[in-house]
C-alpha cells in the first residue's frame, strides 16, 4: 500500500459550506471524529487505488442524491450500490476498522493503518477504534455513532485499556507476518531397469508452527456477539480473537519492516533525508545503540517509536 495512490475515499454532499469536498484523495482528508458528528462526510481508506475508484464510483452518486433524506444511513447500507461494494470488500481477509477518535477518522480496510491513526492522534483525551467482521457493520457504527456496538470484535482503546491495546497490536502484526511454504518434495531418482532391487525415497513432511494467542475459558456470548476465542488481557478487560484463517499471499508486500518504518516516519513528519539516516542506523546498530542514537538525533520524538521501528525490522 502506498499513500501516493489515490485510495482515500471521501463520500459526502456536494456544495456544503466548509465541508470536505467528495472525492478520492492521496492523503486522508480531515473529517471531524467522535460520536456527535453528522453521517457524512465519511472516509473509507482502501487498500489500493483500484478499490477506491470502484467504491467511490458506486457510492458517491447515491450519497449525493439521498444524503438529506430521512433514514438516509439505513437506506444507504441497504442499497444495491452498497451491497455490491460490501460483497467485494468482505471477500477479503481481516477486519473492517471504524476509527472514532484518531489522527484520521473513518472506515479502514487495513488494520495496521487504523492502529497508526489511533496511536498517532494528538488528542490525549480520546483514542478509540472498533473492529467488525463486515463492511456494513463498520460503516453503520461510524455513521450512526452508537456508543456501545453489540457486534464488534475488538475495541481498541490504548488510553483506557492499554493491556488490551498492546495485545491487539501484536495480533495485527502476527497477521502480517508471512507463513513459509513447505519445501517441495524431492523428485525420486530414475530407477535403473538393469537392477533387480529398488531404492525407496522418503521425505519428511515440512511442518509449520503457528502461534496461537493465549486462551482462557470463554464468557457466555449474548445475541449479536461475534464468534471466536475470548481471552483476558487484564482484569475486567477481554478481547475477542478472530478464528478465521488469514491468507497471507495478499499481504506479503506488507511484511516489510522498512516499509512500515517509512510509513511511521512520514506520519512523524520526517524528511526523506532523515528517514534514510534512520534506516541506515537500524541496519547498523544494536537495539540499545540505535535507541540512544535516535534520542540524540531526534530528541523531540519519543524513544518508544525508535524501539518499535527496530523491533519491527527484527520481526518482519
Amino acid at each position: 500500500m502506498d499513500l501516493r495512490e489515490n485510495r482515500c475515499v471521501c463520500l459526502g454532499e456536494v456544495g456544503v459550506k466548509d465541508a470536505v469536498k467528495p472525492g478520492v484523495y492521496q492523503e486522508i482528508p480531515f473529517v471531524r471524529g467522535g460520536y456527535r458528528r453528522p453521517p457524512v462526510p465519511i472516509c473509507i481508506i482502501c487498500e489500493d487505488a483500484q478499490s477506491a475508484a470502484f467504491i467511490y464510483g458506486l457510492l458517491q452518486p447515491y450519497v449525493k442524491a439521498n444524503a438529506s433524506e430521512q433514514n438516509f444511513v439505513q437506506n444507504f447500507v441497504e442499497s444495491a450500490a452498497f451491497q455490491a461494494v460490501a460483497d467485494e470488500v468482505d471477500k477479503r481477509p481481516g477486519f473492517r476498522w471504524a476509527v472514532k477518535h484518531g489522527k484520521s477518522v473513518g472506515v479502514f480496510l487495513s488494520g495496521i493503518e487504523a492502529l497508526l491513526s489511533v496511536d498517532l492522534a494528538e488528542d490525549v483525551k480520546w483514542k478509540q477504534a472498533y473492529t467488525f467482521h463486515t463492511l456494513k457493520e463498520a460503516v453503520l457504527f461510524q455513521m450512526q455513532g452508537n456508543r456501545n456496538p453489540a457486534n464488534y470484535v475488538w475495541e481498541y482503546n490504548p488510553l483506557q485499556q492499554p493491556d488490551t491495546a498492546d495485545t491487539i497490536r501484536q495480533l495485527v502484526k502476527q497477521q502480517l507476518t508471512p507463513v513459509p511454504s513447505p519445501p517441495p518434495t524431492p523428485t525420486p531418482a530414475p530407477k535403473s531397469p538393469k537392477k533387480a532391487t529398488f531404492k525407496s525415497h522418503s521425505s519428511s513432511d515440512a511442518s509449520i508452527l503457528s502461534r496461537s494467542p493465549p486462551q482462557t475459558p470463554s464468557r457466555s456470548q449474548g445475541a449479536g456477539s461475534s464468534t471466536g476465542i475470548r481471552f483476558f488481557a487484564s482484569p475486567r478487560i477481554y478481547v475477542n480473537v478472530n478464528q478465521e484463517p488469514i491468507t497471507m499471499d495478499r499481504h506479503l508486500h506488507l511484511a516489510d519492516g522498512a516499509y512500515w518504518s517509512r510509513r511511521i516516519m512520514a506520519n512523524l513528519h520526517f524528511t526523506p533525508s532523515a528517514a534514510d539516516k534512520v534506516e541506515n542506523a537500524i541496519n547498523t546498530y544494536s537495539k540499545a545503540d540505535f535507541v540512544q542514537w535516535f534520542h540524540i538525533k531526534f530528541p523531540h520524538v519519543e524513544e518508544t517509536w525508535a524501539e518499535f521501528m527496530w523491533d519491527m525490522h527484527a520481526r518482519l
